[in-house]
């Protein structure tokens, strides 16, 4: 499956982050002389080609613990049903990149939780596979520490699900603000974070082979279409046995 325009541009745009306009000319040119020689259309996933050989080589084991990381990502959504998984990379400059589509499910307190789970899916991939995390899962606003935090912030005090007075609206930009002077709302929303956490170990560790062989095929290749993930967690649950009783 590829991804729709939007999210193609944007996985795109943040692996060319850094790039010149002629540079990104360039790939586009060979991206469609390859298509050409092949005698078929150009693809998106000649363009992701042509963007990861571009890129500075990263060492093996680097490039292996980002996809163990990125894996980690994808299992849990595919595992707790938090949309689809469209594709995965380790070449962008900054990390490595997991997007997705949303189901546009109803968002409940639960899922809300679960897409928590996700966002520390890297971190605790890591944590299993080499028993440390490193610091990849913290950093700017966009990160996955960030973006765990602001979700389980906004639980609590903008959508009507916290434990203290539900029925009262804040701002998001003044709740952060409360963050760093509130010890109660920080206890919140911290048991919140250990909670999804813990959550994503439970899953996570009832997926592990299916992470490493994910992650295995991600390190190989650099980045994995929709098609090529979904043969991967499809076959997960293919060779599942089928439950006893």
């Amino acid at each position: 499956m590829t991804p729709s325009p939007s999210t193609a541009l944007d996985t795109l745009a943040r692996q060319a982050v850094g790039m010149s306009g002629a540079d990104i000319e360039r790939l586009v040119r060979e991206a469609r002389g390859r298509a050409r020689r092949e005698q078929r259309r150009l693809a998106y996933a000649d363009l992701e080609t042509a963007l990861a050989r571009s890129k500075p080589q990263r060492s093996a084991e680097l490039r292996h613990r980002i996809a163990v990381h990125e894996a980690g990502h994808a299992v849990l959504r595919h595992a707790l049903s938090l949309g689809t998984i469209v594709a995965l990379s380790v070449v962008d400059e900054g990390g490595g990149t997991t997007t997705a589509q949303d189901d546009q499910a109803i968002q409940t307190e639960d899922r809300m939780m679960a897409l928590i789970a996700v966002y520390l899916g890297g971190r605790t991939a890591e944590e299993l596979v080499f028993g440390e995390v490193s610091a990849a899962s913290g950093g700017p606003e966009y990160s996955d520490l960030a973006r765990a935090t602001r979700l389980a912030l906004g639980i609590e005090m903008c959508l009507g699900l916290g434990a203290d007075r539900p029925l009262v609206h804040r701002n998001l930009d003044l709740a952060e603000h409360m963050l760093l002077r509130d010890g109660a709302l920080l206890d919140r929303v911290n048991a919140r974070l250990e909670a999804a956490q813990q959550q994503a170990r439970i899953t996570t560790a009832a997926h592990l082979d299916l992470l490493l062989r994910l992650a295995d095929a991600l390190t190989e290749a650099g980045t994995l279409d929709a098609d090529e993930i979904t043969t991967i967690l499809d076959g997960d649950e293919k060779a599942a046995p089928p439950p006893s009783g």
